[in-house]
Parts: C-alpha cells; structure tokens; sequence
C-alpha cells in the first residue's frame, strides 16, 4: 500500500469515527479547569494534523489528476493574475487588540478609563450607556474590564465589556455615530463533577479537603438535615458521595456550580440518597431509591457541625442558676457559624427580643414555628415580612442576650407551644406514582451507570477514589 493509499484510508468514515470516539473518551477524564487547557491544547493539536493530512491527500488527489494548463491566453492570464497587486479589497485588517484592566480600590469606572487614556468624553457617554443594562453600583475592587480602542484614534472606545454574569458580559459598542450596550452570552462548557470520601471529622471539612465547593457543601447539608442530625448520627468512618453539575467557561477559566444530581451518605453501613428529579410539569425535588420524597417541612438541625449542648427539658440555667424548663435545643458552634432557615416559611420576628438577644421567628405552614435565638446578625435581606426558603440562610451564630459563649437557641413551636424538635413525626413532601416513578428510576440508574464509569477510568489510571473528575455532559 503506497504513503497517498494509506492516507486515503485513514481518513475514512470508519477512521474518522474512531478518532472521534477517542477524542470523546479524552474528554471524559478532566479534573480540573487547567485540564480543560490541556486537553483544549490537543484538540488544536489533532486540528492541525487533520488538517495536514487533509492537505497532503488533497496534493495527492491532483497529482492523480494531473492535466497540463492549456498554452497560450490561459497562461497569460493565470500569470497576469498572480502579479497583480493586491486590492483595498483583498487585505484584512488584523484583528483589533483587546486590553484588560481591572478597577483599583476606591476607583470608579469613570476613573480606570482615564488611566487608561480614553478621552473623557468616550467614558462618559460609555459608562452611562454600560449603566442602562448593568447595576454599576455593584462594582468591586479588582472588577476586570476587557477594552478595545479605535483603530484610528487609541483615545477613543470601540468596545467596552464587563462579564456581570458568570455566562454574560454587558457590552457596549461603538457604532459610528453612538455608543450601542447589549448582553453577549459567555461561552460555557456544560460538565459533571463526581467526589466521594471518608469522613474523618466533619461532613463540611471532610467533603471540604476532597474538593467539593462551599457552595454545593451547604447545598449537599441541606438536603441531608431531614434525615441526619450531624451532631448526633456522624460517626467517624462514615462514607459520602455527590455527583453534581457545574459550568465551565473556558475563556474565563473558571466554574460554576450548579445542581447536585445524586448525593448520599453511608452512616454506619446504612445509605441514604438524594436524587434530583424535575417531572413534565417542570416541578423539581429530590428523591431517595423508592421515589419518596427526602424533603420534609421542617429540618432536623438547622446547623452544621454544631455540638449539642443542652436538650430539650429541664435543666439547671447556666447563668439564673436554678432548674427550670429548656424549651429548645442549644447547638454550641464557632461565632459566624451560619444559621439556616428550618422549614419554607415567612419572617414573624428579626429583631431584639430581651435574654434571647437578636432573634428570628419564622412562620410555617401547619401551625408550626421555629425560633433562632442568641445571634451574631442576621443574613442578607432577613427582616419582618420576608419570605425564606429552606435552608437560606438566616442568621450566624453569636452569643448576644443572656448567654454563656457563642451558641444557637433553636426552639419549634406547634400551635404555639414549644415541643422537641428531636421528637417530631414530619411527612415527606411527595410520593412519586406511576410514570413519574419509572421515569425517575430511570434516571437515576442512568447516574448510577455514569459514576460507575468515572470510577472505572479512575480505577484503570491508578487514581484515588477520593479525587474530583469532571465529564463533559451530554458525551
């Protein structure tokens, strides 16, 4: 077989789909954004030798065909043709220079365009017209803008753009007579992320050293405080593992996380799950394997990693000094440890309230209340009115009013009364039936097969188990 013959082979159908499987596999394994550079720097390599073997095959396929050009008047032209000079036409202009700076602290916008020798003018008229659809107010110190100048006069601004999203930028162009301001999406790769570990002393630290976000930790405590009190049933040696989505934008080379898929936790041998699952009505929750719903109305702890310090019931006052009645549970915890709201509810009380210190009541349905008492502040936008999802954050933990040291007072209330909160009996939210619960099953064997392969890559490159891998969704 000659060198144009074995070319000819390689790039067909079959070959062609071969290599693009292989690339497919490639992307499966990243571990992290500087991995998607990597692997994005191969891919540009595969590119280039695609393309010269492309060439060469194409140079092969004329020599195949070889004709002679035709003496004469075609020989004149085609060489009248190749000398001619070069049309205003027929050069391109090189692509404008994109610049970046970012804003100094105490510096406006207004500010960083004049050290960058933009005409005061040009600023103006941008940022004003930037303002019409960006909340400006928001801007932060190291906040990066990426600046291109007119090709004809550096002091003046072509295109000014400032990413206000994590998938959007705010831009505003000029247009020879005005500046223009429209939104551009961020180009994003979406990806999932597998973490499994042991938990050695915390969930949130534990879950933490193996590389889990802050984010999709509090998300992940979440979902587990209807069933798992994390001062009491958290045993050294217990097992967790999430599955989750994220966005990668590579141009920014960053993530964003987004929804856990599948998480669960192995306390003492016993697995609980969380399964993600949005029905045809567009309605989302999370599910354990027998389609019960693990959402309850109220959370077991509102707290992570809090010891418990005192119960519910009668007890000697730490600071009165005699036996009364403690109608709550007290989770002692580092101060700024942050609070979340027991249950959907809205804000009765964000206020002082006497021995309690700054306090929190929140409304629930079904005659019930929970109280949060003793805090350090309160969490953005809490105050009288307000309605609160759970698990927002509603406060931290502090040790204001009559208090020993930094600890939250945690009270439920039904029909008014205080009751333990350890003793409640709370109903799922929902019971998955028929169809939804095939389809649900469905999905969740689906993420189970999807870990099962990432543990296997991980198996065959002599990877810990414990380490993040992120697979390109949808491969």
């Amino acid at each position: 077989m000659n060198r144009n013959t074995r070319l000819s082979t390689f790039l067909n159908k079959e070959s062609l789909l071969t290599v693009k499987n292989k690339v497919s596999g490639i992307f499966k394994l990243s571990e992290s954004p500087k991995a998607f550079a990597v692997i994005a720097a191969g891919g540009v390599s595969i590119l280039i030798a695609a393309n010269i073997i492309s060439a060469a095959t194409r140079s092969s396929a004329k020599a195949d065909n070889y004709e002679p050009i035709a003496a004469g008047k075609e020989v004149s032209e085609a060489l009248a043709a190749a000398n001619a000079p070069l049309t205003p036409e027929a050069i391109t202009p090189p692509p404008p220079e994109i610049e970046t700076y970012s804003l100094k602290r105490r510096e406006t916008l207004i500010e960083m365009l004049d050290r960058a020798g933009i005409a005061s003018r040009d600023a103006y008229s941008a940022v004003n017209t930037l303002g019409t659809i960006t909340d400006l107010r928001k801007l932060r110190p190291d906040q990066t803008f990426k600046l291109t100048r007119s090709q004809n006069d550096k002091t003046k601004l072509q295109e000014l753009a400032l990413r206000d999203a994590f998938a959007n930028e705010a831009v505003v162009t000029w247009d020879d007579q005005q500046f223009l301001a429209v939104d551009r999406a961020v180009q994003t790769l979406p990806v999932t992320r597998y973490v499994e570990g042991e938990i050695t002393d915390s969930l949130y630290l534990s879950a933490k050293r193996a590389g889990v976000p802050e984010k999709t930790i509090i998300e992940l405590i979440r979902l587990m405080s209807f069933d798992v009190d994390f001062q009491r049933d958290i045993r050294k040696g217990d097992l967790f593992a999430i599955y989750f989505e994220r966005e990668y934008a590579p141009d920014f080379d960053d993530v964003d996380e987004g929804t856990i898929l599948k998480a669960s936790l192995t306390l003492r041998g016993q697995e609980l799950e969380a399964i993600y699952y949005e029905d045809e009505a567009g309605d989302t929750g999370y599910y354990g394997a027998d389609g019960k719903s693990t959402q309850k109305a109220l959370m077991k702890t509102p707290v992570e990693g809090a010891r418990l310090s005192s119960s519910f019931g009668r007890r000697k006052h730490p600071i009165l000094g005699y036996t009364r009645l403690h109608k709550g549970l007290d989770f002692a915890a580092p101060r700024g440890t942050p609070i979340m709201a027991a249950g959907n509810g809205t804000i009765e009380m964000a206020t002082r309230n006497g021995s309690f210190g700054n306090y929190v009541r929140i409304r629930h349905g079904n005659s019930y209340k929970t109280a949060y008492a003793h805090l350090k502040s309160y969490g953005r936008g809490i105050k009288k009115g307000v309605k609160v999802k759970q698990g927002q954050i509603i406060g931290y933990i502090g040790t204001t009013g009559r208090s020993t040291g930094p600890h939250l007072h945690y009270e439920v209330l039904l029909s008014g009364k205080q009751v333990d909160p350890r003793k409640l009996k709370l109903p799922t939210a929902r019971t998955l039936k028929a169809g939804d619960l095939d389809k649900f099953q469905n999905m969740r064997d689906r993420y189970v097969a999807e870990i099962d392969q990432i543990k296997s890559s991980l198996a065959a490159l002599d990877t810990p188990d414990s380490v993040a891998v992120a697979e390109v969704a949808g491969s």
